[in-house]
């Protein structure tokens, strides 16, 4: 399963569903519309949207735009609770 911060959710009031922003290849943020899955404290299983290898921005979201160039830092990566 894939998995993300839950504080990499951003709620899309119009339609109850969420995005996140994933920092693309070409060096911009991206707005992706996800479908989200089982929530297990912190971490949130996403079902639809976001690929296995994808950099999910975690922090900061609430200043980026579709399309804004950006810096990402990989994070350690994080163990959902068994």
């Amino acid at each position: 399963a894939i998995v993300i911060p839950v504080a990499a959710l951003f709620a899309d009031a119009g339609n109850g569903g969420y995005h996140v922003f994933i920092a693309g290849a070409d060096g911009r943020a991206h707005r992706i519309a996800i479908t989200t899955g089982i929530r297990s404290g912190n971490l949130m299983q996403v079902t639809s949207g976001v690929s296995a290898g994808d950099l999910v921005i975690t922090s900061g979201g609430y200043a980026l735009a579709d399309g804004l160039n950006v810096k990402a830092m990989v994070a350690p990566p994080t163990v959902a609770p068994q």
